[in-house]
């Protein structure tokens, strides 16, 4: 594959399976001012995963994780938006009603009776691109202000038997927004995600600095390959790919993030620098420092200490999920920090209703 512009020619979809969604004079506005603006800026290749960047301190244990550098994408995101356009793809699908499969509730800690707990949170895609035989296919979005959870199914060509999702690697896994942030994104395997022999389920998690919601956002997810292969994590695996190809999706996120804001003003959580926000919904927690932070404070806010307290007395910390494999209690979760700023993905879902206050560096916090 020469270019973006190829990647676009080998890209299939199916725009009889999806509703269209209208745009109002101002969105259709600023659609083509973007298309405009990303037709003028010159752009830079996706960043490619080497296998050789620092993953987030206390991300998901035994995942490979992919910290996206902060650089322009805007001739890739327009020439991806121009695509989704053209075919109608870009789509909110259903906001809130959607019925989510059993392996993603599983991994998220709930039953499918247990899923309105995320109310708004949820948004249906089923986005699906082909190149050559093989396909991928987005099956939604769990998100709040700073962190999204999406399933998706591969489907490698027709005679093709896979082994267990957890030998497979991606060259490139990523998330952006057309809002400049930092973000850090991880690709898992779903438990039990295998729904034939030549189909893997796995769920690709982002954390974001920048807020979410309303944004259009880029996902890229290029050749998936056995960690058999040569060369892993030093090079490109385009002739050796399991599922080769470079598929790339645009959508707009419209779940509501269903989050609240613990704070009314700037508050004393044991740093140098002022908390100026503290944010809480079921899949994340979000700390900010007010700026510009203290040397000491963006040293420490990594590694600082937040729990949640439930309404029978029990207070769980939020740990790595390498702690709670050796038999420590608490929530598992996955922090990244950018800035003064620390998004803490949640990998258990949280009830709202049965939490009562998030504790900082030993201040509580309540929720009402």
């Amino acid at each position: 594959m020469k270019n973006e512009y190829d990647a676009l020619n080998l890209a299939a979809v199916c725009p009889e399976e999806y509703a269209p969604v209208p745009l109002s004079g101002a969105q259709q506005k600023a659609q083509l001012e973007r298309l405009l603006a990303g037709a003028r800026t010159k752009g830079s290749a996706p960043h490619t995963h080497t296998g050789e960047e620092a993953a987030p301190a206390q991300g998901c244990h035994g995942v490979r994780s992919i910290r996206c550098r902060t650089r322009s994408r805007k001739r890739m995101a327009a020439l991806l938006l121009a695509a989704a356009l053209a075919c109608g793809v870009l789509a909110a699908g259903a906001v809130g009603a959607f019925v989510w499969g059993t392996d993603f509730t599983a991994f998220l800690g709930l039953g499918q009776k247990d899923m309105p707990l995320l109310g708004g949170l949820s948004q249906g895609l089923g986005l699906t691109q082909t190149v050559g035989g093989a396909s991928i296919t987005l099956e939604g979005v769990l998100g709040d202000g700073h962190c999204v959870y999406i399933p998706f199914t591969v489907t490698a060509p027709q005679g093709t038997k896979l082994k267990s999702a957890q030998e497979y690697l991606f060259d490139v896994a990523s998330f952006s927004t057309d809002v400049p942030g930092a973000a850090a994104v991880t690709v898992q395997p779903l438990p039990a995600g295998q729904a034939a022999e030549n189909q893997l389920r796995f769920v690709l998690m982002a954390s974001v600095s920048a807020p979410l919601s309303g944004q259009t956002a880029q996902i890229e997810l290029w050749n998936m390959y056995h960690n058999s292969a040569s060369g892993v994590g030093t090079r490109m695996h385009d002739e050796d790919a399991v599922v080769p190809g470079h598929f790339s999706f645009a959508f707009r996120l419209e779940y509501e993030p269903a989050g609240l804001s613990l704070l009314q003003e700037p508050a004393n959580a044991g740093f140098e620098s002022p908390l100026e926000k503290l944010e809480f919904s079921p899949i994340s927690v979000y700390l900010q420092l007010r700026e510009p932070a203290a040397e000491s404070d963006l040293a420490a806010l990594m590694d600082v200490p937040v729990a949640l307290c439930f309404a029978d007395g029990t207070r769980l910390p939020i740990l790595s999920w390498w702690d709670i494999e050796r038999g420590a209690a608490g929530v598992p979760g996955r922090r990244f920090q950018a800035g003064g700023s620390l998004v803490i993905q949640l990998l258990q879902a949280a009830d709202l209703s049965q939490v009562t206050a998030v504790e900082v560096n030993g201040t509580a916090f309540p929720l009402a």
